[in-house]
């Protein structure tokens, strides 16, 4: 079982502070593992610029590439995320979440800085 944190003001979408749950065939808890060891905020700006991507980072003791539930939490809240995409940054690789078409591309992270803009 996943468990997710949710904001309760509109505008705000929290990434993190997620578990995966284990149980075995008779519902006891077999463990619980931590997703992310910190709890990413991200608000939909007011009035900005217009804002391509938004973007988190796995440090090392995370998983290196995007989990399930940050693609839960990106699915559900897609409406509050401002851009067309996410990123999430390992240090191996780049985990490149789509809105419009819900497509996950993965590829690492030396590609992914290598098509960044100088």
């Amino acid at each position: 079982m996943y468990v997710l944190t949710a904001a309760t003001r509109p505008g705000v979408t929290l990434l993190g502070n997620d578990y995966l749950l284990r149980y075995d065939a008779a519902g006891r808890l077999l463990g619980t593992h931590k997703l992310h060891p910190t709890l990413v905020l991200i608000r939909r700006p007011a009035t900005t610029p217009a804002v391509q991507t938004t973007a988190h980072i796995h440090p090392t003791d995370a998983s290196p590439f995007i989990t399930p539930t940050d693609i839960c939490t990106l699915l559900l809240y897609r409406s509050q995320f401002p851009g067309a995409s996410h990123v999430v940054l390992s240090k191996k690789y780049a985990s490149i979440f789509s809105f419009a078409d819900a497509r996950l591309t993965i590829i690492s992270r030396r590609e992914f800085e290598r098509m960044q803009p100088r």
